[in-house]
């Protein structure tokens, strides 16, 4: 959780895999924009949104094809999520997204099969939710943002089949988290997410069929929508985010893989383009974030199974491109953490494949000098072929060799203290594995 005047920097990022039922967890760097694997856990069936609260203690995930929220409680040193005991929990028909509120009290769910939006309190030691009810939205509810206040929440409904899109507002009961409709207001057509400027004053959605980012002011008092204009944005537009400053947005289009760049009109909301090329993504980008300190941007692509980094360039808010990382199967939305210290690493041990020898070397580093020594007794694994290359799975547990000679992959478990390794089996996966990328 960020510590009030300090300086503010993401530290992890979470990543919902629809196809697989998967969540991955990603760690970040702050000087660089890198996002570095810590594994993944199992989610629901068709996991589409990810949400964290804002103190950073929960993650939850709408699982779209089971009808229910996945709970997770927050290690902060390594980001690595647990199941909370009472999870999973249960939703209306097909949840297609899901927020927190800024208190961390509340959370809602929006369900695109019930045309409802559920809400629920959370318990404060164990992020558990409890549902106090659900209220009718309009027609195929797809995204839903409450803004940074926490007075009021906001719903975009893509109109299903009779094509009626639009944008319902809610005001919050700050005691019970409970909503009351405060009307609704029509969008573009096929309106696939929403999301709210810093201060409160704009929403912005980006309308997938009509190809236009569509710009309301929000009310004060009430959070009544007026609407503001629109630009083009290009029909595929599947999400939009804001900068924290409030200064930049960025959109994501599907049919061109490519990624905008915005700068916003405090006073009126008004999005101009920045003039430079639209970036590609990956194929099919599906979500997009803005780091909390915004230096970078990312790019959820459910085509291509990767995510996309990008830098900002802090006076314009032009983005270049940083390269991509490896996702599980369907990326369909990120979150992230933020907090006031860098995730850092000290590798504990380092791995020698020996081919003639046939087994693994294992050795400490000295973290000041970098020199290594040899560990325990040596090696540490007799292969069960010539080995010719080691991998170590991202949570540091388990350990694969890949033997040429017989064409199989070897398992270890990996002893924390030690480094040590205790065989696990092994699987025969080709004639002459020379070259095998270890999955997440």
């Amino acid at each position: 959780m960020p510590v009030p005047g300090s300086p503010v920097i993401p530290r992890f990022a979470y990543v919902a895999n629809s196809i697989d039922g998967t969540v991955s967890v990603y760690t970040v760097d702050t000087q660089r924009g890198q996002l570095r694997s810590r594994g993944y856990v199992p989610a629901g069936t068709n996991p589409v949104a990810v949400a964290v609260d804002p103190q950073g203690k929960f993650a939850y995930v709408a699982n779209r094809g089971s009808n229910t929220l996945s709970g997770y409680t927050i290690d902060d040193a390594t980001g690595a999520l647990t199941e909370m005991a009472a999870s999973p929990f249960q939703t209306g028909n097909l949840p297609s997204a899901v927020a927190t509120h800024p208190s961390g009290k509340f959370a809602y769910a929006v369900n695109h099969g019930a045309n409802t939006v559920s809400a629920y309190t959370v318990d404060p030691n164990t992020g558990a939710l409890t549902l106090k009810g659900a209220l009718a939205t309009g027609t195929g509810p797809t995204s839903l943002t409450t803004e940074p206040s926490g007075h009021f929440l906001y719903v975009a409904n893509d109109g299903g089949p009779s094509g009626a899109s639009s944008v319902s507002a809610y005001s919050i009961n700050a005691t019970t988290g409970i909503l009351t409709s405060v009307g609704t207001v029509a969008a573009g057509t096929g309106p696939a997410s929403i999301t709210i400027d810093p201060a409160g004053a704009f929403a912005y959605i980006a309308n997938t069929s009509s190809g236009t980012l569509s710009v309301f002011s929000i009310d004060p008092a009430t959070g009544a929508l007026t609407a503001a204009g629109s630009v083009g944005s290009g029909v595929g537009s599947a999400a939009v985010a804001v900068s924290p400053s409030g200064k930049f947005a960025y959109v994501i289009d599907a049919d061109s893989k490519t990624i905008s760049s915005y700068t916003v009109s405090a006073a009126t909301g008004t999005l101009t383009a920045t003039g430079t090329p639209a970036l590609a993504t990956g194929t099919d980008p599906s979500a997009v974030t803005v780091d909390p300190s915004e230096q970078f941007v990312f790019v959820a692509n459910s085509g291509s199974a990767d995510v996309s980094a990008f830098a900002i360039t802090p006076a314009t808010g032009v983005l270049t491109a940083l390269g991509t990382v490896r996702a599980r199967s369907g990326p369909a939305s990120l979150a992230l953490t933020a907090g006031t210290a860098a995730v850092t690493y000290t590798p504990a041990f380092y791995y020698v494949s020996n081919s003639n020898s046939s087994d693994i070397s294992a050795y400490a580093a000295n973290a000041t000098t970098g020199i290594f020594n040899p560990i325990g007794t040596q090696p540490v694994a007799i292969a069960q072929g010539t080995p010719v290359a080691v991998a170590i799975d991202p949570s540091g547990r388990f350990a694969y060799a890949a033997h040429a000679s017989t064409g199989t992959v070897s398992a270890y478990e990996v002893d924390p203290d030690t480094g040590a390794f205790s065989a696990r089996g092994a699987v025969t996966v080709d004639t002459n594995p020379m070259r095998r990328s270890i999955p997440e």
